[in-house]
């Protein structure tokens, strides 16, 4: 589904020992993984997760193939806890929301089927990295108008409003990445792409 998955994929056994990925990221995004793998073997991952300013991560509450730890909220989060990271209220609802409204509202995909997100409306939570998050490359991640308009009115961007001649312009990296239509349409031919073809 990647662009080049030659260098943007590695493919690691987890139960091999850790793996240390050389640069911080963003974001990990982590579905159906958790519940799969024995907490022995949790030393081994977590090293990347430590590389993430967020961390998204799912886990299972009812049996099925090779759930081995299968868990309740709070335990995930003493354990995503005791490891550095911070668990997040305001964002685990935030995602939740999302993905709910998605599903209510029949989001259709690129192939034309509708979301439905299960496991990111059941158990999704969000956690974040202060390590990470408190590098200036991630800076942009927290980011929304901080310069006050009026009551009741929306922040505004500072030194774009009236009388703001002498106020500092933020500069771009540390605004919220802007997501273009162009930039929609790219992500929609590489999944497209990826997409088995329908037998005729």
């Amino acid at each position: 589904m990647l662009p080049d998955p030659k260098t943007q994929v590695v493919e690691h056994d987890f139960s091999r020992g850790p793996w240390w990925p050389s640069k911080t990221v963003d974001a990990v995004w982590c579905v159906e993984f958790t519940e799969h793998v024995g907490r022995n073997f949790h030393v081994n991952y977590f090293p990347a997760f430590k590389k993430a300013a967020l961390i998204f991560v799912t886990h299972s509450t009812w049996g099925g193939w090779h759930h081995v730890e299968v868990h309740e909220d709070e335990y995930w989060q003493a354990k995503y806890e005791s490891n550095g990271f911070v668990y997040s209220k305001d964002l685990t609802a935030r995602v939740k929301a999302i993905a709910r409204t998605e599903r209510e509202n029949n989001t259709e995909a690129f192939n034309g089927k509708h979301f439905q997100a299960s496991h990111v409306i059941r158990t999704m939570q969000v956690f974040i990295n202060p390590l990470v998050a408190s590098l200036p490359e991630h800076s942009h991640l927290f980011a929304e108008p901080g310069c006050f308009t009026d009551y009741g009115k929306p922040k505004h961007d500072c030194g774009t409003g009236r009388k703001e001649d002498n106020i500092s312009k933020l500069p771009e990296r540390f605004k919220a990445l802007k997501i273009t239509s162009d930039m929609e349409l790219q992500w929609e031919n590489i999944v497209n792409k990826s997409l088995p073809k329908d037998s005729e």
